[in-house]
């Protein structure tokens, strides 16, 4: 199985990564939502907002400006237009799938990329589904949130929803399947308020007091959670539910991903709230001011993350610790993806 963010390049289906939402909207996980479109997206390719490493092509999730959501390729956009903008993933094929809502009514949409990476919409079915975490095995898609008239914990694979039994479930992170083709999500369960992860087909409880997972990643059937425990809110890095102590004691830990064994873990620390990333417990600082990180996933041992800088949230990604600043500095980036070039 691979972490809530699955969205890897050549080891896409090594690692998935579940996606750390920013905002709970209603009684689920809400990243943090972009005005967008439900139809096939508007391109435009006469100019790059950015450019991507050598050997792959970096895609990124967000907006470019009020009243759309949009979709980055290689620094190549594609505006959508009433809708909410919540999951992204790249298959190691190249397609591109993204997930959220659309229209006045916010239903639930699947978004896919086709030949020349233009985009076509789906409706995700059931009744008052609210979607935003995305993940794809085999070209079938994965998604995590809520639905019905008691917002209970749902997962879809393809089309058809199922129930895990868990009402006002605030979900972090994402979803995958293990190798035994078992869903594995996490969060902390409704009216319980007790930080848990659903896999085996069953709720496992998190044994420290006052546990919120943030985020959640999976590698050779361990399942790995960062997120804080205690009155004082202390780090925390579980694995197969057993908590690790973490090496900086005043970090805030929003996401994780396991890439080939090494834990890498990203968020604040210390009184300033400098924004970092660990890699099996060393420590790499973003030395601009003021970051604030929105995604990570880590792609044949480079780390990328996204999030933006400054006084004035200059959009921006980093690749092993290097900003790449996006050119529109209205914009708003905040999924990441990769694909081989």
């Amino acid at each position: 199985m691979n972490d809530l963010t699955g969205r890897t390049a050549s080891d896409v289906r090594r690692a998935f990564r579940l996606r750390a939402a920013t905002a709970t909207v209603a009684v689920a996980i809400a990243s943090a939502g972009i005005v967008a479109n439900a139809a096939s997206g508007t391109a435009d390719i006469d100019r790059r907002a950015f450019q991507s490493p050598d050997g792959v092509e970096v895609i990124l999730g967000g907006s470019a400006g009020p009243g759309r959501a949009s979709i980055w390729i290689d620094g190549a956009r594609t505006d959508f237009t009433t809708a909410a903008l919540d999951g992204l993933f790249a298959e190691a094929d190249g397609t591109i799938w993204a997930n959220g809502a659309s229209g006045i009514t916010n239903r639930a949409t699947l978004w896919r990329s086709g030949p020349d990476d233009v985009f076509t919409t789906s409706r995700i079915p059931g009744s008052g589904g609210v979607v935003h975490g995305l993940w794809v095995e085999d070209g079938v898609p994965l998604h995590f949130g809520t639905s019905g008239f008691f917002d209970e914990a749902t997962y879809w694979i393809g089309d058809e929803p199922f129930n895990i039994g868990a009402q006002n479930a605030v979900l972090r992170g994402g979803m995958g399947i293990d190798s035994d083709g078992e869903i594995v999500v996490a969060g902390n369960r409704g009216s319980i308020d007790r930080a848990a992860v659903f896999r085996d087909g069953e709720w496992r409880l998190i044994r420290e007091e006052e546990a919120k997972i943030r985020g959640i990643s999976e590698e050779n059937d361990i399942v790995y959670l960062c997120g804080e425990y205690g009155l004082s809110g202390l780090p925390g890095v579980w694995v197969d539910e057993v908590l690790q102590e973490f090496i900086t004691p005043d970090a805030v830990l929003e996401h994780i991903f396991v890439d080939d064994g090494a834990i890498v873990v990203a968020g604040i620390y210390g009184p300033q709230s400098v924004a970092a990333y660990w890699v099996d417990g060393v420590r790499t600082d973003l030395t601009d001011d003021a970051v604030f990180i929105n995604d990570l996933i880590v792609s044949d041992g480079v780390v990328y993350l996204v999030g933006h800088y400054g006084v004035t949230g200059q959009p921006a990604f980093w690749v092993d610790g290097v900003r790449v600043d996006l050119e529109n500095s209205r914009a708003e980036a905040h999924l990441i993806a990769v694909r081989p070039r």
